[in-house]
């Protein structure tokens, strides 16, 4: 679509971008020139949320919706809303306003490499009916924008095809990686809106409604750095959080996870304590846990074993 971007009629796109900004602008022109790249068949849009960014992003997004005001649909906020809602901008902001058949997801400092991912991804989902979410491999950039020696986040996994089971027991998809149908009757429980991070309980909840194809080929890239939402949710509170969703997830689907729910707690605990630096914060929130006897005897052992 990139060849005459002003002459497409974007009315009914078949694809929606979906994209949340705040305080991206060293990355954003990047991010933004990596959608208008992409070579399709088919029009396409951009739906950003700009979440009242202190620094020039706000003036980006306007730039590029002055020479593409047919692509771009941004709305600029006067105030943060992440400080009032947590988590969920993409569901309270962007998949609403969506037009697309199909939504891609990619955040304002994170960048797609391949000009033909939207079609391959659509592509994929013409042939395959029974599949609601495509993803594939990035590259991991980390603080000063060089490439990690991760380019996937599936470690030696030959596997392609996933369920929910599988989702529920390590979350390994890229969020700039996915595609998935915008489906009408896809509605979000209200317990969704209180997680710590909205991409990990959206992914479960879809599952529910089809299976995901995994893209083994690289397309984009992800970037770790300190205002990143992956640096900000660690320790304590990660895993916290990671275990008020496996529990409302539990319940949604009347336990039908159980075995599996226990397991991804167990991965999640095991994987973001060490991150905890100060265990006196930990011993501090230690007696309001209302976890399993499992959890608190992995709670106990590590307060006693770092005295």
């Amino acid at each position: 679509m990139n060849q005459d971007l002003k002459s497409v009629d974007v009315e009914k796109p078949l694809v929606s971008i979906c994209c949340l900004v705040y305080n991206h602008e060293k990355f954003l022109k990047q991010t933004l020139d990596s959608f208008l790249m992409q070579q399709t068949s088919f029009p396409f849009e951009v739906v950003i949320h700009d979440d009242a960014s202190t620094d020039s992003s706000a003036d980006i997004i306007r730039s590029y919706e002055a020479k593409h005001p047919e692509i771009f649909k941004p709305i600029y906020q006067t105030e943060n809303q992440k400080s009032k809602f947590k988590s969920g901008m993409n569901p309270r902001f962007n998949f609403p306003r969506a037009k697309g058949e199909f939504i891609a997801v990619c955040e304002g400092d994170d960048y797609w490499t391949d000009p033909l991912k939207l079609q391959k991804q659509v592509d994929f989902f013409n042939n395959n009916s029974d599949f609601v979410l495509c993803f594939h491999n990035v590259t991991i950039l980390n603080s000063r924008g060089k490439k990690t020696t991760e380019t996937s986040m599936i470690k030696n996994n030959q596997k392609e095809v996933f369920k929910t089971e599988d989702i529920i027991e390590k979350w390994f998809v890229p969020t700039c990686s996915i595609m998935f149908r915008n489906l009408d009757d896809f509605e979000l429980p209200n317990w969704f809106f209180r997680c710590i991070s909205g991409d990990f309980p959206f992914l479960l909840l879809l599952s529910l409604r089809g299976k995901f194809k995994y893209l083994p080929i690289t397309m984009g890239c992800y970037r770790l750095h300190n205002t990143g939402a992956s640096t900000k949710h660690k320790g304590y509170f990660k895993v916290y959080g990671m275990i008020f969703i496996y529990q409302s997830f539990n319940q949604f689907t009347n336990y039908k996870y159980e075995s599996i729910v226990n397991k991804g707690i167990k991965e999640a605990i095991n994987t973001h304590l060490p991150e905890i630096h100060e265990l006196n914060e930990l011993k501090k929130y230690h007696k309001n846990f209302l976890f399993t006897t499992w959890l608190k005897k992995k709670f106990r052992f590590l307060l006693r074993n770092n005295k």
